[in-house]
Order: C-alpha cells, then structure tokens, then sequence
C-alpha cells in the first residue's frame, strides 16, 4: 500500500490542519482526529514513526542448530516469547532488537532472526534439514 497524505497543515499556522478530499477540497478542520493523523502523518514524512514487527507477549521462532548426528548437523524450532523491545540507532539507520524468552534462556537479537509465524519456521526448518522436516 502506497502512502499518501490525507491531511493538510496551513503553512502560516502549523497547527491548522485539515483533511483532503480529492473531489471537494479541503473538507474537515480541526477536530482531534483530524489532528491526530496530521500529527501521525508529520511522523512519517519525518520517518521518526516506528511499525513494530511484534508486540510484547508474541510468540516467536528460530531455527537454530539443535545436534549433530552422523557429522551432519540436524536444526530444530525455538519457540519463545518477546518480553522488551529495544530500538538503537547507529549511523542514522535504526535497529529494532527483541529481548526473548526461551524458558530458563534469553536473547537478544535483531528481529529479523526470528520467524512470526510457525509454517514459516517450519518450512525454514525444511530448508536447513535438506528437505527433511
């Protein structure tokens, strides 16, 4: 979904704003909603608004190395849950990490190691094990 502006801010008065309708013009002033999304929409025109993979709560998976049989390493499913949400920024580019518990163990990794939902895991796991779930 492409992003477009819906909202209008007048340049002498920041804090006047309006919604856009692309058939009558400006429509609605003023109210709080209309406020709101300008606000939401000043956020990510900045891109200072974040969109979070997960929630705190979620479960999550990896595939990790679960043994060895044979000389050939055999991978399994983690299951864990997130309990925090960490952002870090680094060179102007911002980093979203996931502090999650596996049990008694915990990490801390970015979020882009960890599947959201399990078919994907398992088909992940699939492709590690060679084809062998």
């Amino acid at each position: 979904m492409s992003y477009e502006r819906l909202t209008y801010r007048d340049k002498e008065d920041p804090r006047w704003c309006g919604v856009i309708d692309k058939t009558n013009g400006i429509v609605s002033t003023n109210s709080q909603a209309v406020a709101r999304l300008a606000e939401l929409e000043d956020k990510i025109e900045s891109e200072t608004l974040v969109d979070l993979p997960c929630k705190v709560g979620d479960t999550v998976f990896m595939v990790s190395l679960d043994r060895v049989e044979n000389n050939k390493p055999i991978y399994g499913i983690k299951e864990g849950v997130v309990f925090a949400i960490q952002l870090e920024r680094e060179d102007g580019k911002l980093d979203i990490w996931l502090r999650v518990s596996f049990g008694v163990l915990y990490c801390c990794r970015r979020y882009t190691d960890f599947i959201f939902d399990r078919a994907q895991a398992e088909e992940e796991l699939k492709r590690c094990n060679n084809g062998k779930a």
